[in-house]
């Protein structure tokens, strides 16, 4: 830069301050506004100060006043809550010494009461057989007891024969029931009331229990009836009856047709030739009808090998093999039927025809039949062993020898060991064991163990017959079953179930209710048993020297002795009228009427029984 420039510069530099400080205001007189400005501000910020200073003292004062309220409160809530809860306390204690009397009086009373039910319980266990006596219940066994060997146990829709008559149950209520001799009408009878049936024979309702009316008899035994006790007697004591002198196929008839002619007497043919009655069977050809029960609806009818079926008047049932029954009509507790497309239909007039003619064949012989009916009437024997035992199948010639094909109610033999075939359905069979607990459901290809290493295959169904095939069992290829085998076998079989049958009739229609008492319904399938064998093996119990096994009968005099089941070590029998006991070797049991009868020893299944006394 060059003189020339800068010195203009510096020039109006100077002259630019002179006027500016010429022209600017005099600092005094900013102080001074200032201070003015400043003194007019001063006096409304001490106004505003005394102000503030004003409100909080106020508010200090009130915050005091309040503060002191909300402590006088909460002392007084305090104290307030402090009083309720001693009020509750003491309002709580009053409550609990007032109800402790109270409770203390509730045990007391509830202790009270509870001892009293006690001694009412204790009351009606002691009491209980008493009382059902009185109101015409009462204990099932006393009561089978006092039916004894003439009398009968019957569920409505079932009959027995005392005397020359029939005796009908048609309905049963508390302590009576409705029951009709002949072909009265049937009449309410209690307890302890008697029914003349005629020819001075009376039948007195013992008492009724478990659906089951229970019957007993005075002088209802005919001649021929006791003509054939009296010669039962005689034999019994001297050696064996005259029938087994007619030789083995005269005892094979009334063996395998007496559950048949026993049952239903003279109408067991059925069909359009004759009525029949419960209990009867009746007979088309190869297929055979058996009549569990009546009411106003219909019958319950069972095919024998199958089951049973409630069918109404007028209607049908298949039996298989294009044979079809029908129940035509019911009338004075007797089912007539009617078959179509049954091989051999017309047959079952001759059937019928041929059992008057052996029903009819002498004294004796018409006593057993006419004694095998009320036991088998009021024992309620199982339908399918009764019906298979009258079918006949028990001949000889139509059981095969050990290894082989069975109907229902044929017995087989393997060694010592005895089956009866009690039913056949598509599965397998249903079997008993001669002398074992209960009859057994065995499906094809299963076998069913005898004991002693025997064992017995059910193979196929083929014909309404069942292939059995027995291994480990002595001699099981070398025997065949007699008629008496399958006589003892069926009765046996009928033993493990007659109890059922007997109750199951006696529920609505389908007549199906289990036992009450299970002792006594053993005692029952005893009695039951005693009775179907006593008829069918007498030839060979009746007063023999040999060993009876189980399902066989012996008479000792009047008395008869049932053996239920032989062990190694003793046997379980029982005595007809009194109940049934285990006796092991060498002991004895009272008969009755100063009657003992001993089990001298045990001989593989036998036992050997003597008697004392009798």
């Amino acid at each position: 830069m060059g003189g020339s420039t800068f010195i203009p510069i510096v020039v109006a530099a100077l002259v630019g301050l002179f006027f500016g400080w010429l022209l600017g205001p005099n600092v005094s007189d900013v102080k001074k506004d200032v201070d003015k400005q400043i003194a007019s501000l001063k006096q409304p910020v001490d106004s505003l100060k005394t102000d503030v200073q004003s409100v909080s003292d106020s508010v200090k004062t009130t915050l005091d006043a309040s503060n002191k309220s909300v402590t006088d409160a909460l002392n007084g809530l305090k104290s307030d809550i402090d009083n309720l809860g001693k009020t509750v306390e003491t309002k709580t204690d009053a409550i609990a010494k007032a109800a402790q009397p109270k409770a203390d009086q509730g045990l007391a009373d509830l202790k009270s009461e509870i001892a009293k039910l006690q001694d009412s319980v204790a009351a009606l266990g002691s009491n209980g057989g008493a009382a059902a006596s009185s109101s015409g219940g009462g204990d099932v066994a006393a009561l089978v007891k006092s039916v004894g060997a003439t009398g009968a146990i019957l569920v409505p829709g079932q009959s027995a024969i005392f005397g020359s008559s029939t005796v009908s149950v048609s309905g049963v209520a508390e302590g009576s029931a409705k029951i009709a001799a002949g072909n009265g009408e049937a009449k309410d009878v209690k307890a302890g009331e008697s029914v003349d049936v005629g020819e001075g024979c009376q039948v007195t309702l013992a008492g009724v229990a478990s659906g089951a009316v229970f019957l007993s008899s005075k002088d209802c035994e005919g001649e021929a009836a006791k003509d054939a006790s009296a010669k039962g007697a005689a034999t019994s004591e001297g050696g064996q009856e005259p029938a087994a002198e007619s030789g083995s196929a005269k005892a094979a008839e009334p063996a395998s047709e007496q559950a048949s002619s026993t049952s239903s007497g003279t109408a067991t043919s059925g069909g359009k030739n004759g009525p029949v009655s419960v209990g009867g069977v009746a007979t088309f050809g190869k297929t055979r009808v058996f009549v569990s029960g009546i009411d106003e609806s219909g019958a319950m009818l069972m095919i024998v090998g199958g089951k049973r079926e409630q069918v109404a008047t007028g209607s049908s049932i298949d039996a298989g093999n294009g044979c079809s029954i029908t129940l035509d009509s019911t009338e004075n507790n007797t089912a007539t039927l009617s078959a179509k497309g049954c091989e051999g239909a017309g047959e079952a007039a001759k059937s019928g025809e041929a059992s008057k003619a052996k029903a009819s064949g002498g004294a004796a012989t018409a006593a057993k039949p006419e004694q095998s009916a009320t036991t088998s009437a009021a024992k309620g024997a199982s339908e399918s062993q009764a019906a298979s035992a009258s079918s006949g199948e028990g001949a000889p010639g139509s059981i095969p020898t050990g290894n082989g094909s069975y109907a229902p109610g044929q017995t087989a033999i393997f060694g010592k060991h005895r089956v009866f075939v009690s039913s056949i359905d598509e599965g397998g069979a249903t079997l008993f064991p001669v002398g074992g607990n209960a009859r057994q459901d065995i499906k094809s290809g299963s076998s069913l163990d005898l004991g002693d290493g025997c064992s017995v295959s059910v193979g196929a169904i083929k014909n309404d017959k069942v292939a059995l095939t027995a291994k480990g069992c002595d001699g099981g290829n070398d025997q065949a079953a007699t008629p008496n085998d399958t006589a003892k076998a069926a009765a046996a079989s009928a033993a493990e179930s007659s109890a059922s049958s007997a109750s199951s009739a006696s529920s609505s229609k389908a007549m199906e209710k289990p036992a009450a008492d299970d002792s006594s319904a053993k005692t029952s399938d005893d009695a039951t048993a005693a009775k179907a064998s006593d008829t069918a093996s007498s030839s060979d119990s009746s007063g023999s020297g040999s060993g009876l096994t189980a399902g066989q009968t012996k008479s000792f005099g009047k008395h008869k002795v049932f053996v239920s089941a032989v062990t190694d070590q003793g046997a379980t029998l029982y005595v007809v009228g009194s109940g049934r006991k285990e006796v092991k070797s060498g002991e004895s049991i009272d008969a009755g009427d100063g009657c003992s009868v001993k089990l001298d020893k045990i001989d593989g299944n036998s036992a050997m029984l003597s008697a004392s006394g009798c």
